[in-house]
């Protein structure tokens, strides 16, 4: 069989698909210039120019440096961030002999190249940093016993000190987070925040302040407000929603009992020659069965007056050796508080007195009693408790006082963290007869022993108790008294010696202040309160150590 028709019909098949061929080819080549006008997806991130296709080499210019228009009309292309430095890299350098403009297709894939090269892990540790001087997180304050040394050895670690800081109302607002946390602020005084804190400084009081001499600020500032604003960076902190931190419990109460106790004796004449109320706190110990008393508690409180009446008493002793360190402890506030001293300038000053008393009791007789202020025996219950105290200085023999002591009431205050606890008690004293005194009083004033009970007439009344007396009055208003007492059983025979700490408020400031509470004036009893209460736990602290 004749194939050759077979054969034509073949080629001419082939010359059809070639033409097919031919034709879309055309058509995709027509196409091409008009590709990049197409647009292109929206950019996620900032974007840069891309530069148009080149279609033929012949159309690109010569000259061995990049054409300008074109990197100028990049710019204004939109490409991922990403493909960055893809398209740096597709810009020839200005010493290549030949520029070629290649054709990037757009993507949302980050190109191989613009792979940040990795780098090995850094190892942590030690960086083996050595410093000529104390770092500034390892520098003390001014307050460490060592400051001095510190600034002798390293003078420059003395400036940190003195730069002035930004005052709290002047601070940067913080911005909030979605999640709680803040955006760290701005710099301030040249100072990076780290993790939107400020570094650490120990100065947040305004300009000119010095925050080791607070007595020197008129008015004072409340230096506890000022510090936490500064530490939280929140310029209008208030320390609770009343704005004002409520008063302790144990100060309130105490409050409370000096207004009930001190309302009771308003019929006692102001006059202090005639009659004093005496209010005093002496440190001891509360005792139950000659056994320290044990509570299952971990802060001082007042322990309920009653209970303590019929179950305790209170013995006011001390140990000689904390005794001395007392004495110790009471000298170096006495200079520390020496307004002569550079670190008591502008100080109220503490007056320091030492006395030598030789102190006599005898039993008040019915006429003795009656020779007693009215308003002072309105108040006495017994009798038969009151004794005249005949009060001799041991150096001159001069009599000083001749008083009748009466005690009103009683507070007592458990201290767990240390081995010495308080009783605080209100007294009346009368004094039985005003200067100048005889010696030995009238015997009428004096219940006089019966005949069994007669000593020798030559022999003179031995003294009860001798007493060398360390006095440390502060603002005319607080004194503490150390006092060592020497107690004799008879003439020239010496007994038990014992250490006593007590401390005393003036009951007339306290009446005035109180007097102007109770008037709707202003007033400063609370603060007297504590005042009292505040150096009666100082000594509690001083006087024992803590318990572990």
């Amino acid at each position: 069989m004749d194939m050759n028709h077979l054969l034509a019909a073949a080629d001419a098949v082939v010359s059809l698909d070639d033409a097919i061929d031919g034709r879309q080819a055309a058509a995709r080549k027509a196409r091409a210039p008009y590709q990049m006008m197409r647009p292109s997806p929206k950019p996620k991130g900032q974007a840069i120019a891309l530069p148009p296709p080149a279609t033929e080499p012949s159309n690109l210019p010569t000259s061995t440096t990049p054409d300008r228009s074109v990197l100028q009309q990049a710019t204004e292309q939109t490409v991922p961030v990403a493909n960055l430095e893809a398209m740096q890299k597709l810009v020839p350098k200005e010493e290549s002999p030949d520029v070629r403009i290649m054709d990037v297709k757009l993507t949302h894939k980050r190109p191989a190249e613009a792979e940040p090269v990795s780098q090995p892990a850094a190892k942590r540790g030690r960086s083996g940093r050595k410093y000529n001087e104390p770092p500034i997180w390892a520098r003390l304050s001014r307050k460490n016993p060592r400051y001095d040394e510190q600034v002798r050895k390293y003078p420059s670690t003395a400036q940190s000190h003195q730069q002035q800081r930004v005052p709290p109302a002047a601070q940067p607002a913080i911005t909030p987070r979605a999640n709680g946390h803040h955006q760290p602020g701005p710099p301030v005084n040249g100072q990076t925040q780290v993790n939107g804190h400020l570094p650490a400084d120990d100065n947040y009081l305004p300009p000119g302040i010095e925050g080791n001499r607070p007595w020197l600020e008129n008015p004072p500032l409340d230096h506890d407000l000022l510090r936490v604003r500064h530490a939280t960076r929140r310029p209008k902190w208030e320390k609770t929603i009343e704005y004002t931190m409520p008063v302790p419990d144990m100060q309130r109460a105490l409050t409370d009992w000096f207004e009930m106790q001190l309302s009771q004796l308003s019929d006692i004449t102001t006059d202090e020659r005639v009659v004093e109320i005496e209010i005093e706190g002496k440190i001891g110990q509360i005792l139950i069965d000659e056994q320290r008393l044990g509570l299952p508690i971990a802060v001082p409180t007042i322990v309920g007056p009653d209970w303590i009446k019929t179950k305790c008493h209170f013995e006011s002793k001390m140990a000689e050796g904390q005794h001395a360190a007392m004495n110790k402890f009471l000298n170096r506030t006495t200079e520390a508080a020496n307004p002569t001293a550079s670190s008591g300038r502008g100080r109220e000053p503490i007056i320091h007195t030492h006395t030598k008393q030789i102190d006599s009791f005898q039993p008040l007789s019915a006429a003795g009693f009656q020779a007693l202020p009215e308003s002072f025996r309105r108040h006495v219950h017994n009798r038969s408790d009151l004794k005249l105290r005949t009060t001799v200085d041991k150096a001159s023999g001069k009599t000083l006082a001749r008083i009748v002591k009466h005690k009103i009431a009683d507070l007592h205050i458990y201290n767990p963290q240390g081995v010495y606890d308080c009783r605080i008690s209100l007294n009346l004293e009368a004094k039985l007869m005003p200067p100048p005194l005889d010696p030995n009083p009238p015997d009428e004033l004096l219940a006089l022993p019966s005949a069994a009970e007669m000593v020798e007439p030559s022999a003179k009344p031995s003294p009860d108790r001798e007493k060398d007396r360390l006095s440390y009055n502060h603002m005319d208003v607080y004194q503490i008294d150390l006092t060592k007492v020497e107690s004799k059983s008879g003439v020239g025979i010496r007994g038990e010696t014992a250490y006593e700490l007590e401390l005393e408020v003036k009951a007339g400031v306290l009446r005035e202040q109180m007097g102007l509470k109770f008037g709707g004036h202003v007033h400063g009893f609370d603060g007297v309160v504590a005042g009292f209460l505040g150096n009666a736990m100082v000594l509690m602290r001083e006087g024992g150590a803590r318990k572990s």
